[in-house]
């Protein structure tokens, strides 16, 4: 039932319902209902930024001050997952943690006290990759994921009046800004250099002198500014949260790289550079050599092998299955199942059904294809029962189906 392959057919896109805990479902216009997704990736993605109001209700339910409070007393964050940053610099860690030396290890943790103390003097709080410590803002993190089909990451970042944790900055990748408490006044400038890269061959250093766009984001308003834009913000209330979701699109240079590291089987290049070969060595030669290898790599190696290879290297926050992974309990009908990784890949559908996840393609009957258009649309779960009526299979054998998915990571039980 299961192998590898490569996605060559034509996709199925099938709308999944995200949503919040007690709240709204998700959706692209949930965050800029007056934009359609197809607009923005045409008109909009990389080439300005905009300022809209999101269609969420209850906004400050996303990500509650309490919800905060328990996943910094958690125990689950040190420096610098979690950090202070104050005017563009990150505080060291000891003047707002404490220090514990365990047996293998030695980990920060934040001092209360401490770090009271610093945001009353003007820093910021940041948590990075949150999605994955919130059930909420992961759904936020699948459906942008599920959208972009590129690795989403978000941040948060809580402060205090007039705090400010960056200067004028640029980042390498497209961000959404989701205001979730109190407010912020944010500048925001163009590009001085397109597309600019992290360890790039330019510095980029320089802003534009010319101020884009500049405002007040209040709770439930959103940003998104472009990869490459300056931008700048500080709390212009007395407490103030906000949410960034990265959107890290893949390049030119990326398909490049995945092409050398295909070229790493040929023996030729991953032998020495030749440089001891006295009058042996011709270089004409030796670089016609490389260029034939990697034209007939470009040849044989499309886009859309890349993009099929790097969907399948998205990871989003996993789900597990115990006790029916280690098969001590049988499946029922009424047992709930849903799909391990929070985001939707691409479901491709030919002679066959494949999707791209755990660094590998997975392949199955087309006779099942309802059965994952269910699972595709339901990420809270679906009942077997549901799933048994909507295949001419016999019962047994979707039953037989789903305990190998669980095997392989690519279900869970509800």
């Amino acid at each position: 039932m299961f192998c590898k392959g490569g996605l060559k057919s034509p996709l199925m896109i099938i709308k999944a319902h995200f949503s919040l805990e007690g709240m709204m479902k998700l959706s692209w216009n949930s965050f800029f209902p007056e934009i359609s997704f197809d607009y923005f990736c045409d008109s909009i993605l990389g080439e300005r930024m905009i300022h809209g109001v999101s269609s969420l209700k209850r906004i400050d339910s996303i990500l509650p001050w309490n919800r905060l409070n328990a996943i910094l007393s958690g125990g689950m964050l040190s420096f610098p997952r979690v950090r202070l940053s104050k005017n563009g610099l990150v505080l060291p860690e000891s003047q707002y943690c404490v220090e514990e030396i365990r047996r293998r290890e030695r980990t920060y943790y934040i001092d209360p006290a401490k770090l009271h103390n610093q945001m009353v003097d003007g820093s910021v709080l940041v948590i990075d990759s949150i999605h994955e410590l919130d059930d909420n803002i992961n759904a936020i993190a699948g459906l942008f994921t599920t959208l972009f089909q590129e690795k989403v990451q978000i941040n948060c970042y809580v402060g205090g009046e007039n705090s400010a944790g960056f200067d004028l900055h640029w980042d390498d990748h497209d961000v959404i800004i989701l205001q979730l408490h109190g407010s912020k006044e944010w500048e925001i400038r163009g590009c001085a250099r397109k597309y600019p890269m992290f360890k790039d061959i330019d510095s980029n250093l320089e802003a534009p002198d010319q101020i884009f766009w500049e405002g007040t984001l209040s709770e439930g308003e959103v940003l998104y500014i472009p990869k490459g834009w300056w931008h700048k913000a500080y709390a212009s209330s007395n407490l103030t949260c906000h949410l960034t979701i990265g959107v890290a699109q893949r390049t030119g240079f990326d398909y490049l790289t995945h092409i050398l590291d295909l070229c790493k089987g040929f023996e030729s290049i991953r032998a020495p550079v030749p440089k001891l070969s006295g009058n042996k060595f011709n270089e004409v030669d030796y670089r016609n050599h490389l260029k034939e290898i990697l034209v007939r790599a470009l040849d044989q190696v499309g886009v859309e092998d890349f993009w099929n290879h790097q969907e399948s290297m998205i990871n989003t926050r996993y789900k597990y299955s115990f006790p029916f992974s280690l098969k001590s309990t049988t499946l029922s009908l009424n047992t709930k199942v849903a799909l391990s990784f929070v985001h939707r890949p691409r479901l491709v559908v030919k002679e066959n059904i494949y999707f791209a996840v755990f660094e590998k393609t997975w392949n199955f009957d087309i006779v099942t294809l309802n059965l994952f258009k269910l699972l595709w649309e339901f990420p809270q779960g679906v009942d077997i029962s549901n799933l048994v009526d909507s295949v001419a299979i016999e019962e047994k054998d979707v039953i037989e189906l789903l305990e190998d998915m669980i095997l392989n990571g690519l279900l869970v039980c509800c």
